[in-house]
């Protein structure tokens, strides 16, 4: 009979601690979805992954109080550290109202006080982006950050990029740093930004919401890459030569004449030995006037083109900084339906200019080891892993296996 009471209890006793473990997960998930829409995820929280579908990594507000910082960019929203100088309306959950739109990873202009909130998150399933604003006003400026990538670190393609603003005349929200036909590399992530104006119509006391939707094609059976104009030794100057990460040349100066430069994809640190020969560009420039004409070989298309031509070595940006993001230079072509040739003419050139050419280029067909679609139909087959984990996970009886590793305590 004692023996008998004993094991009852110890079955109790189980019972309670199988229950109180369901407990902890289940809680434990809930913090994970919390803290994954603000941009950090750390170890523990990768079970609660299990409905990530969607291409957004990561999404950060500029006005919700506290800086966040992403593995590989570091602090994304600089200056919002909470509460207001001369007014603090709500302490720590907010910081200075921004007065002008921020660059990812610089300090903005901010009012001197704390009068407006945005918070910002991303839906479960990774697809769309929700925006909320508290007692804004007019000439707030909020600025929302997100990261993209495909979901199996394929290449993809942005195929559209829809605001759902039901208060235009309230409020003016923009994207920039993404742009229709823009091509994610393999394993690559891009970063974007929605930038919201509160518009003079604007209501006291309000509170305004709306949804980013981003979709990207991350299926295409091919590999997508972006591309720039060489004009080699003579014209050609790497982008990392004048500081900047990025790779690309800026090709000048060059006078009137008729000039071919090549196209290259994928040259990392400007390496064309690391490159995709694709296609080539022509420049022919009267002294007034320049006609610029991209050209693909074979099996080669662009969803997107970019060029700056100019007297300036780089395109600046609206803070009249130099600039190599193709977003941002003066001629564009974005959504492009898979063509082999495009072309500009600029007009009111004089003197010597430089030309940046940038391409989103994609091609199918099998690349030798580095890609092979074959048999896969529309999924992939790396030759060379993209990921190098210093540790598995593996879920097994959860019917999903997850890669992980630790970046310094977030997850990408």
């Amino acid at each position: 009979m004692i023996r008998s009471r004993g094991f009852k209890r110890r079955t109790r006793l189980g019972r309670w601690l199988i229950i109180a473990l369901v407990v902890v997960v289940a809680l434990g998930s809930l913090g994970v979805a919390y803290g994954y829409s603000s941009g950090t995820l750390k170890a523990d929280d990768m079970m609660a992954l299990a409905c990530t579908t969607g291409p957004l990594k990561w999404v950060v507000s500029n006005d919700d109080g506290k800086v966040t910082n992403i593995c590989s960019y570091g602090d994304i929203d600089p200056g919002d550290d909470g509460g207001g100088t001369n007014y603090d309306n709500w302490g720590g959950q907010s910081s200075d109202d921004p007065s002008e739109p921020q660059t990812m990873g610089v300090e903005c202009a901010r009012y001197d006080k704390d009068v407006a909130r945005t918070t910002a998150w991303m839906s479960c399933d990774h697809k769309k982006i929700t925006v909320l604003l508290e007692n804004a006003y007019p000439c707030y400026y909020p600025t929302v950050f997100f990261g993209l990538k495909c979901p199996e670190s394929t290449p993809g393609t942005i195929t559209s990029i829809v605001i759902d603003n039901p208060y235009p005349d309230a409020l003016t929200a923009t994207t920039s740093g993404i742009y229709e036909g823009q091509v994610i590399p393999k394993c690559g992530e891009v970063t974007g930004a929605v930038q919201v104006h509160v518009e003079q119509a604007a209501m006291q006391n309000t509170v305004y919401t709306f949804d980013v939707l981003i979709t990207i094609d991350c299926t295409t059976c091919g590999k997508c890459d972006t591309a720039y104009a060489y004009g080699g030794e003579e014209y050609a100057t790497c982008f990392q030569s004048y500081g900047f990460s990025n790779w690309g040349w800026t090709n000048g100066p060059i006078g009137p004449g008729y000039y071919e430069f090549e196209l290259w994809a994928g040259a990392a640190q400007c390496d064309t030995s690391k490159g995709t020969l694709v296609g080539w560009l022509t420049v022919d420039y009267d002294g007034s006037t320049a006609i610029v004409a991209y050209n693909l070989y074979e099996g080669n298309y662009m969803t997107a083109t970019h060029l700056y031509v100019g007297n300036d070595r780089l395109p600046k940006n609206k803070k009249d900084e130099e600039t190599v993001a193709p977003g941002q230079y003066p001629y564009k072509h974005n959504g492009l339906d898979d063509v082999t040739i495009d072309s500009y003419t600029v007009t009111g050139l004089s003197g010597d200019i430089y030309i940046v050419a940038h391409a989103d280029v994609c091609w199918r067909g099998n690349g030798g080891s580095s890609w092979n679609c074959g048999s896969w139909g529309s999924s992939w087959n790396w030759g060379s892993s993209c990921r190098s984990w210093g540790s598995s996970w593996n879920w097994g009886s959860w019917g999903n296996s997850w890669n992980c590793r630790s970046w310094g305590g977030c997850w990408r």
